[in-house]
């Protein structure tokens, strides 16, 4: 939106030159409704890019995974790995060795 109206602003700044050099252009308005049009222009492009920044910021705060597994194959899973892990150190620690 705010390139068009950037655009909008470039056409009349033209416009309003050649009038110029025609030797009719509106007396008084022709600056303030370029300078207007290209303030306005600039601001838009700076919100929509400001936008875009917080939209952004917004889904990677989700902390939301890259990729999602739908199924793991031959590899033995994290919750039994744990308990394995966890049933040997208690073993280790009263002193029951067991051979896996």
């Amino acid at each position: 939106m705010g390139t068009i109206i950037l655009l909008l602003s470039m056409i009349a700044a033209n416009v309003y030159a050649l009038l110029w050099f025609t030797g009719s252009p509106p007396p008084g308005i022709t600056t303030i409704i370029v300078l207007l049009l290209v303030a306005i222009g600039l601001n838009s492009i700076g919100i929509g890019i400001l936008g875009e920044y917080v939209g952004r910021t917004y889904a990677e705060s989700k902390h939301r995974p890259l990729y999602v597994v739908q199924e793991a194959v031959n590899i033995e899973s994290s919750i039994q790995q744990e308990v394995a892990v966890e049933s040997n150190y208690a073993d280790e620690e009263s002193g029951q060795y067991s051979r896996q």
